[in-house]
């Protein structure tokens, strides 16, 4: 994925049909928005940014992602119905588009180009491989640009989808038998995209609350389920090695992949020292990276994988400040659900060693789709 260039994507012209039609349609009885302190941090933020245009276009990205949230939240009812019936038509097709790529050895191209599958194939530089049983496979990409964002996503939208069913009434064998359709696909598609922390996250969730609200105290059931999980591990992990060798599988994500990390984030403590209060400017991480990296015995050009450490970077303590008093204001809901703690949970996790919740569209989404769910 190309950081640096505007991308434009097909959900952007759905998004900018439906705004047009609420612009339209409300233009008589809408009420003057003030700008006040946001609106002076951003053009602060804009004009001390190295790339200006790049920021301009990440703050325009945040204003396209605040003003859905907005039109969501006064659409809370419809949202949820319409969530039932989406959620587990993305789990199952991007699920399975992962395995055709992996059998396929590379993206199947076509209609899921459109939709936002990246052109690889197994010899592309920098793609995400495996090992099977000694054999090299690439990971399940789906329609994201990197398996591991793929991975987050199946697992909050999973996670989502099993809280919205769960107080369903009981149904039929067909409707049951969809709903382990659906869940099973998402376990695939979770262990084909190969992240090892979602992979540690989706254990723990199932370990401590498979019972309560995957199998509702059913204890044959949950046990049925734990002996096919437990073979499924015990060939992934007989059959699986990642980058050549069975202890860079166990290890972590490379060889030299921990190294990378922590370098980006000493290059991101680096600019917040030197940029503490307004940051480096929305978007602006990449091209200020080559400056922070001289000394640091390689180049790896990425966003530092660890959201809050992106954020300060990008748009300073003070602007971090402001974004956490507007996040104050809102009124969330009080008690939350055992699964909205664990997508917290996931995204947090996954956030400290990852960026994709600020930077992939499709993730972003999603988030805010959370979010949502969680205003009173």
């Amino acid at each position: 994925m190309d950081y640096l260039s505007p991308t434009l994507y097909l959900l952007d012209g759905l998004w900018l049909v439906l705004f047009l039609i609420s612009f339209w349609s409300k233009r008589k009885k809408r009420k003057k928005e003030k700008i006040g302190w946001a609106g002076l941090l951003v053009g602060i933020n804009i004009f001390l940014a190295k790339y200006r245009w790049l920021a301009v276009y990440k703050w325009l990205r945040v204003g396209q992602l605040w003003w859905m949230g907005r039109y969501l939240i006064s659409r809370k009812k419809w949202l949820k119905e319409d969530l039932k019936k989406i959620l587990p038509i993305w789990i199952v097709v991007e699920s399975w588009l992962g395995l055709a790529q992996i059998m396929k050895g590379g993206s199947l191209e076509g209609i899921f180009y459109w939709l936002g599958e990246r052109r690889f194939s197994y010899s592309t530089i920098g793609v995400a491989q495996i090992s099977w049983m000694g054999k090299g496979l690439i990971r399940a990409y789906g329609t994201f640009s990197h398996p591991n964002s793929l991975a987050g996503f199946l697992l909050v939208a999973m996670l989502m989808w099993i809280g919205m069913m769960k107080n369903e009434k009981k149904v039929g064998w067909l409707r049951g038998g969809m709903k382990w359709v659906v869940l099973w696909s998402g376990v695939l598609g979770i262990i084909m995209a190969g992240s090892r922390m979602v992979w540690a996250v989706s254990l723990g969730i199932l370990i401590f609350n498979s019972r309560s609200f995957i199998f509702k105290n059913n204890k044959k059931k949950q046990w049925g389920f734990y002996l096919i999980l437990l073979g499924v591990i015990l060939i992934a992990l007989a059959g699986v090695g990642v980058n050549y060798v069975v202890g860079d599988f166990l290890g972590g994500w490379d060889r030299i992949g921990l190294s990378k990390r922590m370098g980006l984030n000493w290059a991101a403590i680096k600019m917040i020292m030197k940029n503490p209060l307004l940051g480096v400017g929305l978007g602006n991480f990449l091209v200020n990276l080559p400056e922070f990296q001289k000394n640091a015995g390689y180049y790896w050009l990425q966003p530092v994988h660890n959201i809050l450490l992106l954020l300060i970077t990008e748009i300073g303590f003070l602007g971090t400040y402001f974004f956490y008093r507007w996040i104050k204001k809102i009124e969330w809901r009080k008690k939350l659900s055992g699964e909205e703690k664990w997508i917290w949970l996931v995204i947090l996790a996954t956030g400290m060693v990852d960026h994709y919740w600020l930077t992939l569209p499709q993730n972003g989404w999603i988030f805010l789709v959370f979010l949502v769910g969680l205003v009173r």
